[in-house]
């Protein structure tokens, strides 16, 4: 990989020289909370007296070390939404500005635990309501008194929902299709499922 994954926005730069100033051995266990908080999805990665203490520790704001965690948690999303390797990653965030030891850091956590997040984000949804059951029924509209042999069939989809992270049910979804809409719905299924079989 070549072209630059990190946009050098001014609060990227900004993250990157405040990283650089981190001692190494203090920001691979920073990095460790914070990878770890990425896949468990759960909490916070430090409460708010572990954070005030470790902006003390590292001499930094609150701001400036609520910037660092940010960034640091985007450049591992990034990495694990392109399956960065260890040399990609590295080569990365020299052009970032990242200096040669907290680069290390970031290495070293990558290699023990990039795998575990770029699972769990395969497992994670990227919208919080998933489809849980299908109902359908038939629906037939008979002609009135003027058009008698008049019918209309349409097909009524209740949609089961289920929220991803909680997996409590959510308001289902139902909706009405004519004759016409449902084979332009199927047929645009049909194409997404080929687009999905031609990704697996």
């Amino acid at each position: 990989m070549t072209e630059q994954l990190f946009t050098l926005s001014q609060r990227f730069s900004e993250a990157v020289e405040i990283i650089n100033t981190v001692d190494p051995k203090k920001l691979v266990r920073i990095l460790q909370r914070i990878i770890h908080k990425l896949y468990h999805q759960k909490g916070d990665t430090f409460s708010a007296e572990e954070q005030e203490r470790l902006a003390e520790v590292l001499g930094l704001h609150e701001e400036q070390l609520a910037t660092l965690m940010e960034i640091c948690s985007f450049i591992f999303e990034q990495a694990s939404y392109v399956q960065l390797s260890l040399q990609q990653l590295k080569e990365q965030l020299e052009k970032a500005g990242m200096q040669k030891d907290q680069n290390i850091a970031f290495l070293k956590v990558w290699d023990t635990e990039g795998s575990h997040l770029i699972e769990a984000l395969k497992e994670k949804s990227v919208v919080p309501d998933a489809l849980d059951s299908v109902k359908w029924r038939l629906h037939l509209q008979t002609g009135t008194a003027s058009l008698a042999r008049l019918r209309t069939p349409t097909a009524i989809f209740e949609l089961g929902m289920k929220n991803s992270a909680t997996g409590e049910l959510s308001e289902p979804i139902i909706a009405e299709f004519s004759h016409e809409e449902l084979s332009i719905l199927y047929d645009k299924l049909e194409l997404i499922q080929e687009q999905v079989d031609m990704l697996s």
